[in-house]
């Protein structure tokens, strides 16, 4: 988000006005424990995960030998360094390759029942759509960048996953010649992001999640709701 920023300082008479600053919440323990409770997380104890573009695609396919790291503070770039539990770093990698075994690997019918039992995939959803209608092309789904991914539990077989979207500096119209798109604005939302990125791909494939996409979209472009739609975005993105 964006903040104007105002500075008190004790003892002057005048606050001193510093100008349009970015507000960043970082993703990271705390971002967990503040979201425990109240319908989200549940619990703040699990594997995070960040996921970006560097040297290779955070696409999530079958490349199990991928650049798993943990976060040292080294400032070393990986493609997924583990933010969190990294004292048990072997077991969070192993938790995170069986999910892209079976998001890779699970038939048409597996895949449906387990995508359900793994992940609220009506709030993906909703969360995907917010991320097109913004025209996030950095993506998981466009780019393989940009996200984070957190299992609640460590065990290694069972845990729910949350797909956490981040750095939207590319939005509102920033557009380049990236992955499956040059135009983010007058991109097929249905077509969004590259065949080989798993995740969002594979959703597209069943009716009702298409569906479920499909309805959030319009609802965020829906002039009676004051989001998307121009009539109450281009003031506020002004």
């Amino acid at each position: 988000h964006y903040c104007r920023l105002w500075l008190k300082v004790t003892g002057d008479r005048n606050e001193t006005y510093l100008g349009v600053y970015e507000m960043n919440e970082p993703i990271d323990e705390n971002y967990l424990k503040d979201r425990k409770d109240n319908d989200h997380f549940g619990t703040a104890k699990g594997n995070l995960w960040k996921c970006k573009y560097y040297g290779q695609p955070a696409n999530l396919t079958g490349n199990y030998s991928g650049d798993y790291y943990y976060d040292d503070d080294s400032d070393e770039n990986h493609t997924y360094p583990l933010q969190t539990n990294i004292k048990n770093f072997d077991n969070a990698k192993a938790q995170f390759i069986d999910f892209q075994l079976k998001l890779n690997g699970k038939g048409r019918e597996s895949f449906y029942t387990w995508i359900n039992q793994v992940c609220d995939v009506d709030l993906l959803l909703r969360t995907y759509a917010v991320n097109v209608a913004a025209g996030m092309w950095d993506d998981c789904w466009n780019n393989a960048n940009n996200f984070y991914l957190y299992f609640t539990t460590e065990d290694i077989y069972d845990y729910k996953i949350y797909l956490l979207p981040y750095d939207y500096d590319n939005t509102l119209g920033t557009s380049a010649q990236c992955g499956n798109q040059s135009d983010a604005g007058r991109q097929n939302p249905l077509e969004w992001g590259m065949a080989s990125n798993p995740l969002i791909q594979r959703l597209m494939d069943y009716d009702d999640f298409r569906a479920i996409y499909i309805g959030y979209l319009k609802q965020l472009v829906d002039e009676h709701n004051g989001l998307m739609h121009h009539s109450a975005a281009l003031p506020d993105i002004q």
